[in-house]
């Protein structure tokens, strides 16, 4: 049976590239752009694990977590607090989620995920899939096309698709 995660976050792109490459990995992900529908989601299913920003509009994960956890809908699942900002003072009804700061470097993030779903995607083959150093180099060396390879590397659904199939 696949690991459901749910993933609330406020930015659309953000969101929809997270819910895409868990799926791809093999996850059951579903996002939420607020914390009121995650909350809402959260009460309606189980999850095992709750990938949320801290800051969603104005409101913090914080409210949305104290609430599930109070009504019991978190009994079992694991917190990750994925966040922009580079300190939050973890109040203590939220001791035991994990916070990682976003970064464009996307191996960090799904190293955690691995991490917490034990026995899903091994840690070790995250950071690899994701790292950045391991991308394919450029087919075309144009110097109009210098700033753009410069670039850091951007995962496509399809590139991550194919890393999978071949490390099977």
């Amino acid at each position: 049976m696949k690991k459901s995660i749910l993933v609330i976050e406020g930015s659309d792109d953000l969101r929809t590239g997270l819910v895409i490459l868990l799926r791809l990995v093999g996850y059951d992900a579903i996002g939420e752009s607020t914390p009121s529908a995650g909350l809402q989601r959260l009460l309606e299913r189980d999850f095992d694990l709750v990938i949320t920003d801290w800051m969603i509009g104005r409101l913090t994960a914080e409210s949305m977590l104290v609430q599930a956890d109070t009504a019991g809908a978190l009994e079992g699942v694991g917190v990750l607090i994925h966040t922009g900002w580079p300190y939050i003072d973890r109040p203590a009804s939220l001791a035991r989620a994990v916070i990682v700061t976003k970064s464009p470097r996307s191996e960090i993030l799904m190293e955690t995920i691995a991490r917490m779903l034990p026995g899903t995607l091994h840690p070790e083959f995250a950071r690899r899939l994701f790292t950045a150093s391991s991308a394919p180099e450029p087919t075309r060396n144009l110097p109009e096309r210098q700033a753009e390879q410069d670039r850091p590397a951007v995962w496509s659904s399809v590139g991550v698709r194919n890393r999978i199939q071949a490390a099977k």
